[in-house]
């Protein structure tokens, strides 16, 4: 029973001991956090930048489908930027998401084939050439790894180091 007396007490009074410590005089007051919310300003330059690349696609590539898409996201940006906030914060949830998305397609798409066919690629030509850039082959007993490099070229190479 005194043991956890002794250890329910223990943490109030070390609570104590901080509280007694002298501090140093730091600022107790925050500084500002910038608040995330909808900028009415960019969101009118973001629906006129749509409406002029759906105009261009509309003159150069007449496939309705974008067009509509870019037409109509404008259309939303632009009422949101004129008085409706809740717009602004929907657009722009779906605009993150989307990006995560078209990021991580694209990391499957490109990076996931370019580590398969030039990591194991460079690995066999290296194994044809019997060359072993990182000399990972095992030293003979009594053997040093110590590599011995060229000797210094003086302090004018260390001015002009490439």
């Amino acid at each position: 029973m005194t043991e956890a007396k002794q250890t329910s007490s223990a943490p109030a009074a070390q609570a104590a001991a901080l509280q007694a410590r002298p501090t140093a005089a730091w600022p107790v007051e925050a500084p500002p956090v910038a608040v995330a919310g909808p900028n009415r300003r960019r969101a009118a330059v973001q629906a006129a930048c749509m409406l002029v690349i759906a105009a261009l696609l509309a003159w150069r590539w007449p496939h309705p489908l974008p067009i509509a898409i870019l037409t109509t996201m404008a259309v939303l940006s632009l009422a949101g930027a004129l008085g409706v906030p809740g717009i602004l914060r929907v657009l722009e949830r779906f605009a993150s998401l989307l990006a995560h998305g078209i990021g991580s397609a694209l990391t499957l798409i490109l990076l996931v084939p370019f580590y398969y066919l030039c990591f194991p690629a460079g690995r066999l030509i290296l194994a044809l050439s019997r060359q072993d850039p990182l000399r990972r082959t095992k030293a003979a007993p009594g053997a040093s790894y110590w590599i011995d490099h060229p000797a210094s070229r003086g302090p004018e190479a260390m001015r002009r180091p490439f």
